[in-house]
């Protein structure tokens, strides 16, 4: 989508358009944030006495993160993807734009990092490893609220500009 071809569209075309990406992109953050209780649910597991079972429940759903991680970074940076349309709305908001989809990598680099020590045996740090998963939760969360906050600015805040 470019500047050119939202000019010929009509305030109407325009904010069917955005409600769809901003309902696409509620589905894609739905799916991240189950993906993420059923991680935290299966850290809060104890594992002292079944380390086997307790680490191949984490392994499982770190991969369905992982996952979801992968479908959201797609949906959002796809060409005419939910970042292109907030740079056409407000190029003011590229760069944080840019910042959020250079995230998306290192997260699913780091997921990936993760899930290469798992299943884990009774010889890991088991403190160690759900202190890195949680922290990769944290960092999660705290993406996908830039990224609501991102859309809500770009495509439902009024700036004296037409949206």
């Amino acid at each position: 989508m470019t500047r050119d071809h939202e000019a010929r569209e009509s305030d109407a075309q325009i904010r069917s358009r955005r409600e769809g990406m901003t309902d696409r992109a509620r589905e894609f953050h739905d799916a991240l944030t189950v993906a993420i209780e059923g991680l935290e649910r299966a850290l809060a597991a104890a594992a002292a006495t079944r380390v086997k079972p307790w680490s191949e429940r984490v392994a499982r759903e770190l991969d369905l993160v992982r996952s979801a991680i992968s479908a959201h970074a797609t949906n959002f940076e796809e060409k005419d993807g939910i970042f292109d349309e907030v740079e056409v709305a407000n190029p003011r908001l590229s760069s944080r734009a840019d910042e959020l989809r250079s995230e998306h990598g290192a997260m699913i680099a780091c997921a990936d990092g993760l899930a290469l020590r798992l299943p884990a045996d009774a010889d890991a740090d088991f403190a160690l490893l759900r202190r890195d998963i949680a922290s990769l939760l944290t960092t999660l969360r705290t993406h996908r609220a830039a990224e609501t906050d991102l859309i809500f600015e770009a495509f439902w805040t009024d700036l004296g500009a037409p949206h």
